[in-house]
């Protein structure tokens, strides 16, 4: 219809009734589609039914959204610099029609937008600056449009909280408890996207978060940080927003365990703060505790596995391997190939893995995308330093994360290898992906802490908290299969002839 009125000066509207009968659609999108039209200055509805074309609009429909576009952009301008103030109220259209020169379409277009960026809000027939106060009367009550809600702040729509598979036990306990208690958790960026502003998240940036937690008063229960670009700058400019000046709590949750720096006692903010995090030294000694007996260790490092956390975990396990009494030799095998690949990690597991997963074969004449069960000998020659470590006596391995020790236990099975047998595999994260392998790993803790937050935004003190708002996750161990006692005593294994044995190609 747009088109025709734009090209087709001749064209004109029917009745509701008879346009509803003519497009077979529904009185309410036929309804919806005059009212898009009218806002681009093109017809105007009379008594609801009657549509009246605008005479000399058909070709300055573009003009009149781009004057719409301008006033919005004058308007809010002058909110954000203070020209109008919250609470004082916006000029009548009469005069904006007189000092803009523009219709009142284009004005009402312009304001529309503005009230649903929480700029200006209706009250009576006259618009005022700033978003709507909340109403003491409307809060008592319950409503649709006002309940109790916390804040997710997360990065932008490209910030990997929702993608981040280990972290899925927190957010499921954090919303579960957090519905129970009848709070909503809304999600909001520390980065502004203006390409989706308004459609897709109602919050970006500062200024709409703080808009937000004005508009909700009382009912704004605290906020939770998830997002991994967060430094001390950004905390002492959110914190006072997110905090209500610090009348409610804030969470920082510390996937990375690497920001003690944002503790309460370093940035100084108050007793509403916290910051949560996993303790990754009572991990990794949790997870050498079960290894008493076994005095070779190897932890393979493929060259593919980046990131600060591989480097700082590989550390700590040699570390806390070599002070252990009798110290454990550990033996980082560094993978320079991809020894194997799962076609689907989520299928039910069995004893003969092969007849299930398909792995990758890059070796020799083998073209790299050929998929197929490997052979003994071939899985051998994939991973000759892993083999070498085996037959010269290590008996555990000790694998970063539960992904690469699903593919390890794959290679084992390739290769011969039995697990826990001639050798345990332990490995952390409790991922729920790889639940179905019969692996030993360390949960880091994150369902409690998950239960932890919620009942901080709920209102109820911790008393795991410590004197600077640090929360640690408490380390467990869970054993599906793969590990078995140490026989290092028995064996007789020289350290030497391990780390020569890895050192060979």
């Amino acid at each position: 219809m747009a088109q025709k009125l734009r090209t087709d000066r001749t064209f004109t509207l029917a009745t509701i009734p008879e346009l509803t009968k003519e497009y077979r659609a529904s009185s309410s999108t036929i309804s919806r589609a005059i009212r898009l039209l009218a806002e681009q200055g093109l017809v105007e509805s009379v008594q609801g039914t009657r549509i009246r074309r605008i005479q000399g609009r058909g070709t300055d429909a573009s003009a009149a959204s781009a004057s719409s576009e301008a006033l919005y952009r004058k308007i809010r301008q002058s909110i954000e610099s203070g020209a109008f103030r919250n609470g004082e109220r916006l000029p009548k259209f009469a005069t904006l029609t007189a000092q803009e020169h523009v219709s009142r379409i284009t004005i009402v277009s312009a304001l529309r937008r503005l009230s649903q960026d929480l700029l200006i809000h209706k009250k009576g027939k006259s618009w005022i600056a700033g978003p709507r106060p909340p109403d003491p009367m409307h809060l008592s009550t319950s409503s649709a449009e006002l309940s109790p809600t916390a804040f997710l702040v997360c990065t932008d729509v490209h910030q990997n909280t929702f993608n981040n598979l280990f972290l899925v036990p927190f957010l499921e306990n954090l919303i579960s408890e957090l519905r129970e208690k009848g709070i909503d958790l809304r999600v909001c960026f520390h980065n502004r996207e203006p390409a989706i502003s308004g459609s897709i998240i109602p919050f970006q940036g500062i200024e709409e978060v703080k808009q937000a937690i004005a508009r909700l008063g009382n009912l704004y229960s605290g906020a939770l940080i998830t997002d991994v670009y967060f430094d001390a700058k950004s905390m002492r400019e959110w914190f006072p927003v997110l905090s209500a000046r610090g009348a409610k709590p804030v969470i920082f949750f510390d996937a990375s365990n690497d920001l003690s720096a944002l503790s309460r006692a370093e940035l100084e903010l108050g007793a509403k703060y916290y910051r949560m995090f996993f303790d990754e030294t009572a991990a990794v000694r949790c997870a050498l505790d079960q290894l008493a007996g076994h005095r070779s260790i190897i932890v393979p490092v493929p060259s593919w596995m980046t990131g600060d956390w591989v480097g700082r975990r590989t550390r700590l396990i040699k570390r806390i391997a070599r002070a252990a009494k009798p110290c454990m030799e550990v033996i980082v095998a560094p993978q320079n190939e991809v020894f194997c690949r799962t076609s689907d990690v989520s299928t039910e597991w069995s004893r003969n893995f092969n007849s299930q997963i398909a792995v990758t074969v890059r070796k020799g004449q083998l073209r790299p995308d050929i998929e197929r069960p490997l052979t003994t000998a071939e899985a051998r020659e994939a991973a000759p330093k892993l083999w070498n470590a085996i037959q010269s006596g290590a008996t555990a391995m000790v694998v970063l994360n539960d992904w690469l020790a699903h593919l390890c236990l794959l290679w084992c099975d390739a290769a011969g290898v039995r697990v826990p047998q001639d050798l345990s595999i332990v490995s952390f994260d409790n991922a729920r992906q790889t639940r179905l392998f019969p692996l030993a790993t360390v949960d880091f803790g994150f369902s409690r802490l998950g239960y932890l937050a919620a009942r901080i935004l709920c209102g109820t003190e911790p008393a795991e908290a410590g004197r600077n708002g640090n929360i640690p996750g408490v380390c467990t161990f869970v054993n599906r299969g793969s590990l078995a006692r140490g026989r290092g005593a028995q064996t007789g294994c020289n350290p030497a002839t391990l780390a020569g044995a890895l050192t060979t190609s």
